[in-house]
Parts: C-alpha cells; sequence; structure tokens
C-alpha cells in the first residue's frame, strides 16, 4: 500500500490539481463520496486573481484537451480560511497545491496553508503562466531554492509537481529530493498548445494556447515517470493520460505508486465519479479495464456556427432565435462564443429551433443584445441535467428565469405558470407560456397581470386547494426561488420541490470546478437540483462563488 508521510494512501488514486477538488466543499463532498485515497487542491497562491475569461476550455482529440485557466485562485488567506472549515479528512491525505514565482513568496504561501493540509505540492509544472509553473521550473536552481527554502519552514510532507517541458527530469527530481521533497509527481500538462476553430479558424481559448493533458501525453508521461524512477527512491504520483486500469498499470510498472486521473473525468457527474473510481479499483483487483468505458473519449466541446434569424428584444432582455436545431432537455444550458468577445453559458428556452432568453448585464450579454438577424454566434452543449416533466405541476418564473422553464412548460402537461418580472417590457416569452398552460403574469410596478411578485401571487394561489401531489418548478433570481421554495415546502416534500440553479459556469463538463454548490458541480450535477438534495446549510440564497472562487454573498 502507498504512502504519503505517516498515512497509507488507499485506493491509490487522486485527481490533479486544478480539477474538480477547487474548492472546501467539492474536497468535502469528493472525499466523502468518491473513492480516492489523496485529494490534491488546485493551485493557490499569495493574493486573488480571477484567472482568464472564457472559452478556457477547447478539445484537442477525443480523449484530450488544451486549457488555459489562468491559476483563479482566492488568495491563500481565504483559502485558508475555508479548508481549515473542513481539515482533517477522514481517511484522507489532503494536499495543498501552492505556487509563487520566488523562495520568499513560497515560504509565506506554505506557511499560510501548513495548518490545513497534510501536504503541500509545489507547482513546478502550470504550462500557460509566464511568472509561475512551467516558467518557474525553467529556472532549475530557482526550484531547488525554494524546495529548500519551504522544507526548512513546515514539517509537512512536500511534494513537488513536474513538468516534462522543464530540465532533464530524471536529475531534476533527484535534486529536489535532495533539497528537501519527500515525493514527486509528475506529469501535469505539456507546454501550451493552440487550438483553431475550423469554422472561424480563431484560436479558442481566450489565452490563446493552453496546456495539453488527456491522451495525447500518456506516452510521454510513461517516459517521464520511468526516468524519475531511475533517479528517486521516493513515491511517485504519475499520471498523465490515464482512462482506465490499463494505463495505471503501465504507470506502474514504469514506477508509479499514486495515479492521478484528470481529463478522463471530463463529463461525469459526482455519482458517476464514484461509479467510476469504483470501477477501476476493481479492474486493478481483477485485470479488467471497464472503467475505460466510461471516460472521456469524444468530442463534446466542439462548436457548431449558429445564425440569427429571430431577435425581439424587452427591456433590457432580448428573445434570440437560431438556425438550428439542439438536442436539449428542460433546463439544459448551452455556452454561446463571441469569438474576440467571450463566452457565457444559458438556458436553452426551445430545441427546434433554438432560442435563447438573455439579460443585458456584462461584456458578452451586451454584445448578444446587440446582434441583428443574419449575425454569427458559436454554440457548443447541450450540458448538464433536466426538469422532471411528468405529474401536475406548478412552474414558477422570474426575469430570465423564463428562459429556463420555457421548454419544461412546453413539455409538462397543462401546468399552472407563474410569470414575473419588475415590468412588462421584461416579461420573456409570455405568449410562448401563455400557448403552453395557466398563465398568471406579476409585476412589480403593476404594467401587467397583477401588481407583485411571483411569490406574491404563489403565496395567494396555495392558499386553497390541495397540493400535496404537484411539482413545484423554480427559476430565477436566487432569493426568489428560496422565498418561494418556503411556502412550496408547506405543501409538498422536498423531494417535490425544484430549481434551476445559476452559478459561474466555465467549462460545463465538470473538472474547472468554478460552478460549486454545496460541493456539487452545477454544470454536471446541475443545474436542475431538488431541494432533497441540498443540505440544511445550503450555500443556495447565501453566497456563490466569484470567478476567482471566493465565496461572495447572492445578491
Amino acid at each position: 500500500m502507498p504512502t504519503l508521510g505517516d498515512k497509507d494512501i488507499w485506493p491509490p488514486f487522486t485527481i490533479p490539481s486544478g480539477i474538480i477538488t477547487v474548492s472546501a466543499d467539492l474536497v468535502q463532498r469528493i472525499a466523502t463520496e468518491v473513492g480516492i485515497g489523496l485529494i490534491t487542491t488546485k493551485s493557490v497562491g499569495l493574493h486573488e486573481f480571477p484567472g482568464y475569461p472564457e472559452p478556457i476550455f477547447s478539445q484537442y482529440s477525443p480523449d484530450s484537451l488544451s486549457t488555459a485557466v489562468g491559476l483563479s485562485h482566492p488568495g491563500v488567506e481565504a483559502w485558508a480560511a475555508e479548508m481549515q472549515e473542513i481539515y482533517p479528512l477522514d481517511g484522507k491525505f489532503l494536499l495543498a497545491s501552492i505556487f509563487a514565482s520566488n523562495p520568499e513568496d513560497f515560504v509565506a504561501v506554505a506557511r499560510s496553508a501548513a495548518g490545513c493540509a497534510d501536504g503541500l505540492e509545489l507547482n513546478f509544472c502550470c504550462p500557460h503562466s509566464l511568472e509561475y509553473g512551467a516558467a518557474v521550473a525553467r529556472q532549475e536552481e530557482l526550484t531547488i531554492e525554494i524546495t529548500r527554502a519551504v522544507r526548512e519552514a513546515v514539517p509537512n510532507t512536500l511534494v513537488a509537481k513536474l513538468t516534462p517541458d522543464g530540465p532533464p527530469i530524471g536529475p531534476w527530481a533527484q535534486r529536489l529530493v535532495e533539497a528537501g521533497a519527500d515525493a514527486i509527481a509528475a506529469i501535469g500538462p505539456t507546454k501550451a498548445i493552440t487550438v483553431l476553430d475550423p469554422y472561424t479558424g480563431k484560436p479558442i481559448l481566450s489565452y490563446g494556447s493552453g496546456g495539453l493533458s488527456g491522451g495525447a501525453i500518456l506516452e510521454r508521461g510513461l517516459e517521464c515517470v520511468y526516468e524519475i524512477r531511475q533517479h528517486v527512491d521516493v513515491p511517485i504520483i504519475a499520471g498523465g493520460g490515464i482512462k482506465g486500469a490499463d494505463e495505471v498499470r503501465a504507470y506502474r510498472d514504469a514506477g508509479g505508486d499514486i495515479f492521478a486521473i484528470g481529463t478522463a473525468l471530463g463529463g461525469l457527474s459526482t455519482p458517476e465519479l464514484a461509479e467510476y473510481f469504483k470501477l477501476l479499483l476493481a479492474d486493478l483487483e481483477n485485470g479488467t479495464n471497464r472503467a475505460a468505458a466510461m471516460s472521456l473519449n469524444e468530442r463534446i466541446l466542439d462548436f457548431t456556427p449558429a445564425r440569427v434569424v429571430e431577435a425581439w428584444r424587452h427591456g433590457n432582455q432580448i428573445e434570440l432565435t437560431f438556425d438550428i436545431d439542439i438536442a436539449a432537455e428542460p433546463g439544459q444550458f448551452c455556452l454561446v462564443w463571441l469569438p474576440g468577445i467571450g463566452e457565457k453559458p444559458f438556458c436553452i428556452a426551445s430545441r427546434h429551433p433554438l432560442k435563447l432568453g438573455i439579460a443585458k448585464a456584462g461584456k458578452v450579454t451586451g454584445a448578444l443584445y446587440n446582434l441583428r438577424v443574419g449575425e454569427e454566434v458559436m454554440v457548443r452543449g447541450p450540458f448538464g441535467n433536466s426538469f422532471p416533466t411528468a405529474g401536475r405541476m406548478v412552474i414558477v418564473a422570474g426575469g430570465c428565469g423564463a428562459a429556463s422553464i420555457r421548454l419544461l412548460a412546453q413539455e409538462a402537461n397543462d401546468p399552472t405558470i407563474i410569470l414575473g418580472a419588475d415590468r412588462a417590457d421584461n416579461l420573456l416569452f409570455r405568449k410562448d407560456l401563455a400557448a403552453a398552460g395557466e398563465l398568471i403574469v406579476a409585476t412589480e410596478d403593476g404594467s401587467a397581470g397583477c401588481q407583485g411578485t411571483t411569490v406574491d401571487v404563489l403565496r395567494e394561489l396555495l392558499a386553497e386547494g390541495d397540493w400535496s401531489d404537484v411539482i413545484f418548478c423554480n427559476a430565477g433570481p436566487e432569493r426568489m426561488m428560496v422565498a418561494a421554495a418556503e411556502l412550496e415546502r408547506r405543501v409538498v416534500p422536498p423531494e417535490q420541490i425544484y430549481f434551476s440553479i445559476d452559478r459561474h459556469t466555465e467549462c460545463a463538463i465538470g473538472l474547472c470546478g468554478k460552478c460549486a454548490l454545496d460541493g456539487y458541480r452545477m454544470c454536471v450535477d446541475g443545474p436542475v437540483f431538488s431541494m432533497a438534495q441540498l443540505p440544511p446549510d445550503t450555500a443556495f440564497g447565501r453566497w456563490r462563488r466569484s470567478p476567482s472562487g471566493r465565496r461572495t454573498p447572492v445578491k
């Protein structure tokens, strides 16, 4: 059984830094529900940074990605404050990845992180920064100095995470062990490459290039681990291109002890992650390779061009209809990319043809609001899960929540729909919803329907009659949904109350972890959640995460 420090690592798997386990709530849920013995956090540095703007993920091949997240993090002080809420992890080794550009800053981060982690991983790997990660690794003597300085400053187990694009990796690993590293991790993403969209001919990533990961780097990873093992006699955390047990066996033969799986997990929900690692462990014991069938091995991030055929503006919102269809279920979302401007997620209001409802709020939504008939965008998806559609249903939608439930309303059996907005010209898809069921409209200024909010209408509706068999589906501002749920839970159990929840979403396939909610990843575990899934101290209605990962209050 492999060990790190004084802890056994079993099962002998981890998810590498920057993938999935990027915040305390995600760390805790994965540690509790998924069979891996080593939990590795996202890299954290001294000062908060939001990372690069979207797109941050592109697909190099069916089993490989090129990504440039940009080392987003909330700053080590905010990070440590959260990690202290969950540390230590029962039966797990928590490895905190840290980065900086010089020994002094590395030591400062290490000292702040040391009290809420079993070990520290020194990031000499990130390939898409001009200052950190691989940029530090190219200065071999600097990495030795950093390792020695951190070793003298903290007692934690030290792991050096190495890039294959630095110094000769075997002798480099040996020098790092001599300087104080207790283990080596290899490899992370290789040097950044540029993936061009075949339709537009433009780089997909906002950064331009991104680190290559997945099956495309398997051979290089095996070479590096074998080379490292010839020079050191410490634990090696081996990874790069692992899909299933066959690759784990190859890395074990090359000298690996603990095995890191990242890109292969793209698109897997939390229950599917648990099943994947359960199968992977059984495969190692039985000589099979069943888990590999669950790994990423199809093109799920390609774009389709979509031309605007209708654009209807309502106040600061717009209904856009495009010339393509999309195979979506009610509640799912897509990513819309405007090259040179950015990419954002939007709930799918119609699939035949694709319709979106968008509120003008920032750079990307402002550009979409100004689109004219004939102009093009790039679309990928659908992503996420969906609402139930069977049974007696009450649908509550406020503002842009109308886009989340339009398709649901059309597929449900004569639903009751409550549609609200601040004023009449911000009522999205009003005519379509009126044709789908019994529509009750509320505006705060009284310019359409009754004067008041969706919650006011819901309260009056539930005052009479038997609602015990109803499914409630809610979409819109989070405070509105919380207030609606308080009324709904008086007449039905939590299992009959659903929400479409919005969180900051970037990759859409569950890897970047930026859309965390109570340890779920909104893009693969949601965006539709039942009230029964949310814990009593849920973040829903209380706080969300900024692009850096910092917790911020819900407005």
